[in-house]
């Protein structure tokens, strides 16, 4: 364990703190703030204190990052640094959730899952009028800068086999043989082109980069049409996962056997699968990547298979690559 000298720098809502130590682990690195004060109280009863280990929490509008930079590392910190390990959530009202990112529905169902765990909920415009003391403060990771600003160090979280371990074990009681659900998915990612024209312009930098990374997602209409219909032709059967409810999504991939589909986050939901489950991921654009298979392959063992279409000409030829790499589906 490392102790940082630092200025109390790190903190978002004028945050101070005495100490900031950090620590390997086979996750990435734990950062655990001590004897924090965030916010400013008009008067003192406004004062929280906060006693123990808090971990920041938060509903983030993006599935992946809600769930492994969140809901994963409360359940790892309560299992590897304190058992009683509460959760500290902040809500912020300025988040925007587009259509295809729209968390609320899963946020509330995570929310009540957590209620066998203590903690504070609250909105980030409370600590303007109101002070938390908070005896411990741990974060692994922050993109969406719920509570770090841009000077926190910035980490990888493309290898965390023991946090994916986690989210299995927590969601594990929605994995339960269905066989009437299909055993071929294919995962469109046709709402997240639809949505692209709408996703407003914003001055806040993580904004711009979010609406960049659907950018490089986004195909014309007839390129998905042609890998989609491709998949049905081989009996795969359409699935859109926004708007789909936890327990349905960790049933789906619980059951199948086969998973395809364009390159993106719902292939994050692998981490649910049985072992020797087959993956076939599309990419369109070499410019978007993230490391899912990785994630897949650290709970289960299974065969991720990738296929690029970076060059599209036409309906036909965009199946014709398909076709070519018919073995891998």
């Amino acid at each position: 364990m490392q102790i940082i000298n630092n200025k109390n720098d790190f903190l978002n809502y004028g945050g101070i703190y005495d100490t900031v130590s950090v620590e390997r682990d086979p996750n990435g690195y734990i950062y655990t703030f001590e004897n924090v004060i965030l916010g400013k109280a008009i008067k003192d009863t406004n004062i929280v204190c906060l006693n123990g280990t808090y971990v920041v929490f938060s509903g983030v509008p993006h599935y992946f990052h809600f769930l492994k930079e969140c809901l994963s590392v409360f359940l790892y910190v309560r299992r590897t640094i304190d058992k009683e390990a509460k959760y500290l959530w902040i809500d912020h009202d300025h988040f925007y959730f587009p259509l295809h990112q729209d968390m609320r529905a899963i946020h509330s169902s995570v929310f009540q899952m957590m209620s066998q765990f203590d903690g504070v909920r609250l909105k980030d415009i409370d600590l303007n009028g109101k002070t938390l003391l908070i005896e411990k403060l741990v974060v692994m990771w922050d993109s969406q800068m719920v509570i770090v600003n841009n000077k926190f160090p910035k980490h990888d979280y493309g290898r965390t086999p023991l946090l994916n371990a986690e989210l299995r074990e927590f969601f594990s009681e929605y994995a339960i043989d269905n066989h009437l659900l299909p055993k071929k998915i294919f995962l469109t990612r046709k709402i997240v082109s639809e949505e692209l024209p709408k996703y407003p312009d914003h001055d806040n930098a993580s904004q711009r980069w979010k609406k960049e990374q659907i950018r490089l997602r986004w195909n014309e209409p007839w390129v998905e049409d042609a890998i989609e219909d491709y998949f049905v032709s081989l009996g795969y059967s359409i699935f859109q996962l926004s708007g789909m409810s936890l327990k349905d999504q960790v049933q789906l991939f619980y059951n199948t056997n086969y998973v395809a589909g364009l390159l993106g986050t719902a292939f994050y939901n692998g981490i649910f699968s049985k072992s020797g489950t087959r993956f076939a991921a599309i990419r369109t654009n070499p410019s978007y990547w993230y490391n899912f298979e990785g994630d897949i392959k650290s709970v289960i063992t299974a065969d991720f298979n990738y296929v690029n279409i970076y060059e599209k000409q036409n309906y036909k030829q965009v199946q014709e690559v398909l076709a070519r790499s018919a073995e891998l589906f």
